[in-house]
């Protein structure tokens, strides 16, 4: 159960970095930003840290950046209904 999860979550992070679009449920798919995106494993573990981070401070009440809210704003109006879904990215 823990790799689907992490997993889950990884794809959430790539989402918000605007690196894979968001179709439909079920499709992942490289964004014309991820296509220009070289994506090594320090570039990965910087962009995983930087989603933990912002998290935490969303979960702890701490003020956030405003294009980080226009992501997460923008994500939760397109993605595709989730209720029937195993996993809760947020």
């Amino acid at each position: 159960m823990k790799f689907p999860n992490q997993l889950a979550w990884a794809r959430q992070y790539l989402v918000w970095e605007e690196l894979l679009a968001t179709s439909k449920r079920g499709v992942w798919a490289l964004s014309p930003k991820g296509w220009e995106t070289k994506l090594d494993d320090k570039k990965a573990h910087e962009i995983f840290l930087k989603w933990v981070k912002i998290q935490a401070d969303l979960r702890e009440g701490k003020e956030s950046e405003n294009e980080v809210e226009k992501i997460i704003a923008n994500q939760e109006e397109n993605e595709p209904d989730s209720s029937n879904t195993k996993f809760n990215f947020l």
